[in-house]
């Protein structure tokens, strides 16, 4: 267990059900799936012991102090009341090619491409990237989108049905088989979770538990930089003319009337358009703070009902 212990934990974190995504996550039962109120603080110690206790057993199933909890696609899917597909969205033939051009909005000429760089994805990508990384492929280094990924982002950008319990199934079972330190382990609340269900206490100091992340959202994920798609080729320059002198200029008008002109001028569209983004900023950073708070109190909560369950019952007065 003490080689687990080296690696990184990547903690887990919902999503809001919204445009872009909204239509998918309700046609395929996601709600349930994106959302926080299933997971539960992450223990170290149990994460640790549950990773080992995988590689040693060769199984699905994992037995801690007496009681089994059942990590295979079919249990995970239930947990989350998803169905169970049999399919797998990587098994249709997909040209690569298509993959760089619905991620990234550019071509890509050769089909044996190893990577997209994050900064290339489409805004909708970069949201569906940001949950994948944290709930279905976890990794704490994200600077690059390597193929596998991509095929998993490609099959939710298009509307492919993806068997959640599978991925994550198969993720927990990768990570056992190495050894290499700078390797995430993945779905500390999830497994946290699951093994309380079983009715297994969690056995680490609740102050370190890893803590559930906040919300993602489209709005912040997409105003981070600008949509390859959505960049505008500049106008055409209007055709040459003829070069013409201008008409004389009238008279200065007295300073009374030209401080009337000048408070009739409208407002620069410059300025309107700088005080909109800045209002839409401030918005978007307000509804930030506000899933933070509620990330904050969910946490707190579960905390606090952990803390409890380990007090001793209260004995009745003599």
């Amino acid at each position: 267990m003490a080689e687990y212990a080296k690696k990184s934990i990547v903690a887990e974190r919902g999503l809001k059900i919204e445009p872009p995504l909204q239509a998918y996550i309700e046609r395929r039962r996601w709600t349930a799936f994106v959302g926080h109120d299933r997971l539960r603080p992450g223990d170290r110690s149990l994460i640790y012991e549950v990773y080992a206790r995988l590689h040693v057993e060769k199984q699905e199933e994992v037995t801690i102090d007496g009681h089994t909890v059942d990590f295979s696609a079919r249990a995970i899917n239930a947990f989350f009341d998803l169905p169970d597909l049999g399919i797998h969205y990587d098994q249709r033939p997909v040209d690569e090619r298509d993959i760089y051009r619905e991620l990234t909005g550019q071509e890509q000429n050769h089909a044996d491409w190893r990577h997209i760089r994050k900064s290339e994805l489409r805004a909708k990508a970069r949201l569906i990237n940001h949950f994948v990384r944290c709930r279905l492929m976890p990794t704490s280094s994200n600077p690059e989108v390597l193929k596998m990924r991509a095929h998993l982002i490609y099959a939710i950008s298009t509307d492919v049905a993806v068997d959640v319990g599978r991925v994550i199934r198969d993720q927990m079972v990768a990570a056992t088989k190495t050894s290499k330190s700078n390797l995430s382990l993945g779905f500390p609340n999830l497994i946290t979770a699951m093994c309380i269900k079983a009715g297994i206490r969690p056995r680490g100091d609740p102050t370190t538990f890893i803590q559930l992340m906040s919300v993602l959202r489209f709005e912040a994920i997409k105003d981070r930089q600008p949509d390859p798609l959505q960049h505008e080729s500049p106008p055409p320059s209007p055709p040459h003319q003829h070069q013409t002198l201008p008409p004389p200029s009238p008279p200065p008008s007295p300073p009374h009337e030209q401080q009337q002109q000048d408070s009739e001028q409208p407002e620069p569209e410059s300025v309107r358009a700088h005080e909109y983004r800045q209002l839409r900023q401030d918005i978007t950073e307000l509804r930030t703070h506000q899933q933070r708070i509620e990330v904050e109190l969910q946490s707190q909560r579960h905390l606090l009902e952990l803390i409890l369950s380990r007090l001793p019952p209260q004995q009745p007065p003599q």
